[in-house]
């Protein structure tokens, strides 16, 4: 036998004599006042050692269409108009939602590409000049209004610039 084989049996024996032993139990029957467990009374004539299987007589989900017919499924509608609710991310108009770093975003690169405009306004979901300066209107209302955006949009316009030129130079 290997070492490593006698040293495996050695922390065995070792291993078995550490636990603690059992005391040895009687069978049941030498045991006083012992009992062989519950009585089970005889089945009923006419049984033939099966349960019919549970039906619920109510839908498990009592709610929306199958309740008030009765029917046991309810129907959900596939296709949802997303004119029916604006989600947190869009306009109301279907529109995207300018925040001041995205505008300042766009007059960065229109400021440094303006032989791109068409192609940077339809990127960034403008159609039309038209929308351009009603929303160049909107925001120079805004941050003449807020000195403190006004700063804000200052600083991510710089910033932006500065992507933008670096990524040229690279």
């Amino acid at each position: 036998m290997s070492k490593l084989m006698k040293e495996l049996q050695r922390l065995a024996s070792a291993q078995q004599a550490a636990r603690p032993a059992r005391a040895p139990t009687a069978p049941a029957s030498a045991r006083p006042n012992a009992s062989p467990g519950p009585a089970h009374p005889p089945p009923p004539e006419g049984a033939d050692g099966t349960l019919p299987i549970y039906q619920n007589p109510k839908p498990v989900l009592p709610f929306g269409p199958a309740a008030a017919t009765g029917h046991d499924t309810v129907e959900a509608p596939i296709y949802r108009d997303p004119a029916d609710e604006t989600l947190p991310f869009q306009a109301p108009t279907g529109g995207p939602v300018w925040t001041t770093r995205r505008y300042a975003e766009l007059c960065a690169e229109l400021g440094l590409y303006p032989d791109r405009r068409a192609e940077i306004l339809a990127a960034r979901g403008l159609r039309s000049d038209a929308e351009h300066r009603t929303l160049a209107s909107e925001w120079a209302a805004r941050l003449a209004a807020d000195p403190r955006e006004n700063e804000v949009f200052k600083s991510y316009c710089a910033r932006f610039r500065e992507h933008l030129i670096g990524k040229v130079g690279r």
